[in-house]
């Protein structure tokens, strides 16, 4: 069984060789009966007359193989073609093409989405910063709790004797309230 279209090519070339081969001993054989068949008759003119449809036929055979090599040594070359178009490289070389197009979109997205965050960060960062207890105490507050932690909003929320934690920009300061 072949396994190459060489040898699918060199085998269909042998079959014609042997067809063509068959052929002409049948001709032949054709041949060698008509010719006794016309030394019985007019020998010379249906001998000539045979001749030439042997000649005929053995020219258009020739034409018909010379044609179906011609056919198959073409195809052959179109299908070696669409093999090589097909080979592991030329794939390679194409999803390497691809996979350096998509990194450089990839890494593209990933700058857009990173500026956008960082800004998006920098609006959220402020919006914070502004409302933050060190931005008061920057501002020249202080933040006071109970002895629990608990911010003191009033004076009445403490009483004499409780100890308080004043936070300042820099540092602690305790007290008590007298």
């Amino acid at each position: 069984m072949p396994k190459t279209r060489g040898e699918k090519l060199e085998l269909f070339i042998a079959r014609l060789k042997q067809s063509w081969q068959h052929y002409q001993l049948k001709a032949n054989s054709r041949m060698n009966t008509l010719t006794h068949r016309l030394q019985r008759q007019d020998p010379n003119r249906r001998l000539q007359q045979y001749g030439q449809s042997f000649d005929e036929m053995q020219f258009r055979l020739d034409a018909a193989i010379d044609k179906k090599l011609t056919s198959l040594a073409l195809k052959q070359q179109q299908l070696s073609h669409r093999l090589n178009q097909q080979s592991p490289a030329n794939k390679l070389e194409l999803e390497s093409q691809r996979l350096s197009y998509l990194t450089s979109r990839l890494k593209d997205s990933i700058k857009e989405k990173l500026a956008s965050s960082e800004s998006s960060l920098s609006v959220s960062a402020h919006q914070l910063q502004t409302v933050s207890p060190l931005a008061t105490l920057s501002r020249g507050y202080s933040i006071t709790q109970d002895s629990k932690g608990k911010v003191l909003l009033k004076a009445s929320d403490v009483s004499v004797g409780d100890m308080l934690t004043t936070r300042l920009l820099e540092g602690e300061v305790q007290s008590k309230v007298v």
